[in-house]
């Protein structure tokens, strides 16, 4: 078991902190050793061999294992804990070394007032997530093999997401549909049709800092 971050953006923070988002899935890329002996060409592609989890997960080296805990890091800004505590709908955690230091997050917060300069998601420190999870399983596959229920734990239920602007190209019903649209806002418009190798990464969302009693049960 190891604590890592990991980055999500705004609408993503919003699935977890709803409960409606348990899955997400990460680009990886095969190590160099043993590539000739797991692939073998044939006319027009190459054929990859072994087909087995525990093979496919030696070739790829998945960056988290089941019973990994990862600190949410999202965009976010760092002010006096005044600031913010007697607004209705803030949600804000203190940094346990210095009292007076808050966070505010900007998921859910109307920034275009406060004048506040926003810190990308990268910059997050440990003390400051509000959201930690529990890896529960972890599988390798092309991006394209997503199911139609893989594609609702990834947040996208379509009728909802629509609302949200998350899948504007989506058919009403077709949550795959909208994780396809959804995986080209965030890496590229051509990022689908790469249908690259990723870990598909199964967790349980804990609405707490890594640190705190609730995570560490």
């Amino acid at each position: 078991m190891t604590d890592k971050p990991i980055l999500f953006n705004g609408p993503m923070v919003r699935t977890i902190l709803e409960g409606r988002k348990t899955q997400t899935r990460r680009v990886i890329k095969p190590q160099l050793g043993d590539i000739a002996r797991a692939f073998q060409f044939v006319p027009g592609k190459w054929r990859f061999l072994d087909h087995s989890r525990a093979r496919v997960h030696q070739l790829f080296s998945p960056p988290f294992s089941t019973g990994d805990r990862l600190w949410v890091r999202e965009a976010h800004f760092l002010t006096n804990k005044h600031a913010y505590r007697l607004s209705v709908g803030v949600d804000q955690s203190i940094n346990p070394d210095d009292d007076y230091q808050a966070c505010v997050y900007a998921e859910g917060f109307d920034l275009s007032r406060t004048g506040m300069r926003l810190r990308p998601s990268i910059h997050m420190p440990r003390w400051a997530s509000r959201l930690t999870l529990i890896v529960e399983d972890v599988r390798v596959q092309r991006l394209q093999d997503i199911s139609e229920a893989d594609a609702k734990s990834e947040g996208c239920d379509a009728e909802q997401a629509k609302s949200l602007a998350l899948c504007d190209g989506a058919m009403p019903g077709n949550s795959k549909r909208c994780f396809h649209w959804l995986w080209n806002s965030i890496n590229g418009p051509e990022a689908w049709d790469a249908n690259p190798w990723v870990a598909a990464i199964t967790f349980r969302a804990i609405r707490a800092n890594i640190d705190s009693p609730e995570a560490r049960a």
